[in-house]
This record gives structure tokens, C-alpha cells and sequence, in this order.
């Protein structure tokens, strides 16, 4: 068993925020996350005898919908200036019986709160990447920030974050 540092490759990582409102879907994609993840590995495999750490960080400014408008809005409820970068700490993982899900615990610091997280996510090795994928649903509330409402336009507070990220050994 050694343990691995991989570094997250950011052009080959996503972060998709996705948002419902009173006039449908609003997505935010986060390119270039950065971060670096450490789990043990035997044999070619995660090994959890040794518990992983991490965390993934990504900038405010780099979430954006394609409408700018939408973009503007979400900085400034995020409040970018004083608050431009988001993060996810990972703190420890077991399995879920099925080969490569995981059960996460871990933090988000977002808008200068930080919150307790779980989550279920799929990480495997291909070679020496590291692919990590998963989904959770968070209430932005919890954050301090309140739902946007822009003339008749009106955000739900529910979204759904997805992440897609590919790292290699540091």
C-alpha cells in the first residue's frame, strides 16, 4: 500500500451547477477547478485502509451560464468580491458495496459559510488518472444566500452540482 497525491487536471475537470426557475433550466458550468486529492493504493485500487483527504477548489468568476445577466446575478448573491473562491474539503469515505461508489463526508465553504456535506460519488483508477464523478443536491440557503428573484424571473434555492474530475499523480 503507498499513498498517491494526485492533482486535479483542470482542463479535464467540470463543475455543472445546475438551477430551476420560474422560466426553466439555468446552468452554470465551472471549468478549471483546482484541488488535489491523497487515498492509499494497492494493487491498482483505492484502498481505504488509510482514510482519504482532499479538496477541490473553484473560482466564482469561472461559473458561468452563457447569459450574462444570470452571471452578474449569481456573483453578486455569492458576493464573488469578498468571497471569489469556493471549496470542498474531503474528510472520509467508505464503500457502498458496489466496486468503486463511495459514501463521502466532508465540508463546503461557500459565501464565507461553511456546511457539513455527504454524499455518494464514483472514483476509480485508469492507469495512473484518478476519475472522480458525482452529484448532490444542495439548498443555497444553508449558505446564507437568498434565492434570486430578477423581475418576473424567480431562481428556486434547491440545485443540483455535479462534478466530473480527472487527476494524476503530483
Amino acid at each position: 500500500m503507498t499513498t498517491t497525491r494526485f492533482a486535479i487536471v483542470p482542463d479535464r475537470s467540470t463543475i455543472i451547477v445546475a438551477a430551476r426557475s420560474s422560466a426553466g433550466p439555468i446552468n452554470w458550468l465551472g471549468t478549471e477547478p483546482d484541488g488535489h486529492v491523497s487515498c492509499a493504493v494497492t494493487d491498482g485500487a483505492i484502498d481505504l485502509a488509510e482514510p482519504p483527504t482532499g479538496q477541490i477548489q473553484i473560482r466564482v468568476e469561472r461559473l458561468t451560464s452563457g447569459n450574462s445577466v444570470y452571471d452578474a446575478e449569481l456573483r453578486r448573491r455569492i458576493d464573488a468580491r469578498r468571497f471569489p473562491v469556493t471549496t470542498v474539503t474531503l474528510e472520509s469515505a467508505g464503500h457502498m458495496g458496489a466496486d468503486g461508489r463511495y459514501r463521502v463526508q466532508g465540508r463546503v465553504d461557500l459565501h464565507g459559510v461553511t456546511r457539513a456535506i455527504d454524499g455518494v460519488i464514483t472514483a476509480e483508477l485508469d492507469g495512473e488518472r484518478l476519475i472522480v464523478s458525482g452529484e448532490k443536491v444542495l439548498d443555497i440557503r444553508d449558505f446564507d444566500i437568498p434565492a434570486p428573484h430578477m423581475l418576473l424571473l424567480n431562481i428556486y434555492p434547491t440545485v443540483r452540482v455535479h462534478l466530473v474530475l480527472e487527476a494524476r499523480p503530483a
